[in-house]
């Protein structure tokens, strides 16, 4: 958003680039994830994160990266099935979930 991206760290993780200088991006911070991850998604100072393993193991992630040194898991929800792709507008996350259909999550209250 604006000068900032949130880009994929392999399988795991994400980081949190400044690229008000695309030429020269700098890394403000990381998060590492505990499934793959699927899809991430920054929107202001949170990131949205989408992860699941064959097990049926899914899981979306909400990361405060106010302080991108330190950032903090604001919550997170337990998908059904396995959360691929995920968009958020205002406080509604939508997220297809394979077998777990579309979901919608209010995430004004990210404390599951």
């Amino acid at each position: 958003s604006g000068t900032r991206a949130l880009v994929r760290l392999g399988d795991f993780g994400v980081a949190l680039l400044n690229v008000s200088n695309p030429a020269s991006p700098v890394a403000l911070g990381s998060w590492n994830t505990f499934l793959p991850l699927s899809d991430a998604v920054l929107v202001g100072n949170l990131a949205y994160i989408a992860s699941w393993e064959a097990d049926f193991l899914s899981t979306v992630e909400i990361v405060d990266f106010t302080d991108p040194a330190k950032p903090v898991l604001k919550g997170y929800y337990d998908t059904p099935g396995y959360a691929q792709d995920l968009a958020v507008r205002g406080n509604i996350a939508c997220v297809a979930d394979a077998e777990g259909g579309l979901l919608t999550l209010d995430v004004g209250d990210p404390m599951w």
